[in-house]
This record gives structure tokens, C-alpha cells and sequence, in this order.
């Protein structure tokens, strides 16, 4: 026995046992295609009932998860739930095209038996009730994915339309200053142009190619402070900055801060 054929037989037993909750259009327990809510005790199919015409209602309509077969159960007769059969039925075995069968449809089915001796309804099809009530049912549902399909079409108009919101330009400090500089073991002085928007790296780099030196151990100073953004834009035109390493115990509380 196939795993969807095991699964199949197991809701047939719990929904002819009163207790199918099958999931199908509606999930566990919907009102579309899911299992009913009542718990009746199970209630044989009597043998007299075999080869005649009977009339019930829908109760569940499931579909199995691998391999996606539907079937249902139809609750025999009138009267009070706990009091009726219940008989299984598969989708193929359901005549009426223009319908798909769903919970609570009145039906009219040929009481049969399987190859396994077990009683199946055949020729399953609405009566005059259950094809009044299925054409509201189909009305109603098709207004559904109507208004739907509507509101995602308008939701995807409306993300269409929705102007994009610029960014905003970040905020660069083009000023300059010309700046005088000196170098630990070169001589003379040079100017040197610090653009403030650019980082202390470049300017670092300018400043050791300026005395063109491969020095890059050595780093920009303000006296004996070394040189930091926030000093660099208090900076004036003629300001004086130097070059030389950084002293060992300087170096060792910059890698600390760090």
C-alpha cells in the first residue's frame, strides 16, 4: 500500500467514525473543504442500503498530501447526526461539472461496494437543493477573488506610483587651506594644500611626497600634537604642520586606544 493510499484509508476510517477533520481549501476544520466539527460515534452502513439510491449532505472534502487526491464523506439520510452513516466518496465519482462538491451540499449517490467489499457512494450527484445552494456558494466565492485580485491590483498600482524619496546629498567640506610644512631630517619648508573633506591619509601621503620621501613611518603633526580632523578644520592659511614618527610611548597609547 502506497503512502497517499495509507493516508487516504486512515481519513476514510476517521471520517466514516464521525471524527474527519480533513485539511482541504479551507485548512484544518474550515468551513471549505475542511473537516467537520461533529463528533459522532460511528454508525454502520446497513447491507440493505447496498445497490439502492440514497440522499445525504457533504460533511468533509479533503485532499491528500502527497499525490494530491480528493475525496469525501457524505452523511446518510436526515435526522440527527449522531444517529446517521457516513459514506465515503471520491471527486471523480462526482457528476455535476459545473460544481465542485463542498461542505454542506445536499447529494444523491449510488450506495456501492469497493474490490475491498467496502461501501463507496457512486454517480454522486446535487439535488435541486444543493445546486441552488452551490450556485450562490460559486457566486459568492468568485465575488471573493474578485475583490481580491482587485485590491492587489490597485495595492500594485499605488507602490508603482508612490514616488521614490531622493537622498540627500551627503554634506562634503570642500574648503582648503595652504599650510606651511616641515619635516624631522629634511630642510627647508614646503606648502602643502589640505583639502578638509579628505581624509588625514591623503593629506598624510601629500605631505611625504612633497620632501619626496618613501617615509611612511612618519606621521602629520600640529607642534608636538598629532594631527586629528577636528584639529585639521580649525586650521587656517599659514598654519604650520610638521612630519616625524610618533615616540614610541605615543605609538604605544595610540595601539591601546585603538
Amino acid at each position: 500500500m502506497s503512502e497517499e493510499t495509507a493516508k487516504e484509508e486512515s481519513a476514510r476510517k476517521r471520517g466514516q467514525a464521525g471524527r474527519g477533520r480533513g485539511r482541504g481549501r479551507g485548512g484544518r476544520g474550515g468551513k471549505e473543504g475542511g473537516g467537520s466539527d461533529e463528533k459522532e460515534a460511528y454508525v454502520p452502513i446497513p447491507e440493505d442500503m447496498f445497490n439502492t439510491t440514497q440522499e445525504g449532505r457533504i460533511t468533509d472534502t479533503l485532499k491528500t498530501r502527497i499525490g494530491g487526491s480528493r475525496f469525501g464523506f457524505i452523511l446518510i439520510g436526515q435526522g440527527k447526526p449522531e444517529t446517521l452513516p457516513r459514506i465515503y466518496f471520491k471527486y471523480e465519482d462526482f457528476s455535476d461539472d459545473e460544481f465542485v462538491p463542498r461542505r454542506g451540499y445536499m447529494v444523491t449517490f449510488s450506495v456501492e461496494k469497493d474490490d475491498q467489499g467496502r461501501f463507496v457512494a457512486k454517480n454522486v450527484s446535487l439535488t435541486e437543493d444543493g445546486k441552488e445552494k452551490a450556485a450562490i456558494r460559486e457566486v459568492q466565492i468568485k465575488a471573493q477573488q474578485d475583490a481580491q485580485e482587485a485590491a492587489g491590483a490597485e495595492g500594485g498600482a499605488a507602490a508603482e506610483k508612490k514616488p521614490k524619496k531622493a537622498r540627500k546629498p551627503r554634506a562634503i567640506n570642500d574648503r582648503e587651506v595652504t599650510l606651511k610644512l616641515t619635516a624631522e631630517g629634511f630642510e627647508g619648508e614646503r606648502e602643502v594644500v589640505a583639502k578638509l573633506g579628505e581624509s588625514l591619509g591623503k593629506l598624510k601621503h601629500t605631505c611625504i611626497t612633497a620632501f619626496e620621501s618613501d617615509k611612511i613611518q612618519l606621521n602629520v603633526f600640529k607642534g608636538d600634537t598629532l594631527l586629528t580632523k577636528s584639529i585639521l578644520r580649525e586650521m587656517a592659511d599659514g598654519d604650520a604642520i610638521n612630519l616625524k614618527e610618533m615616540a614610541k610611548e605615543d605609538a604605544k597609547e595610540d595601539a591601546k586606544e585603538e
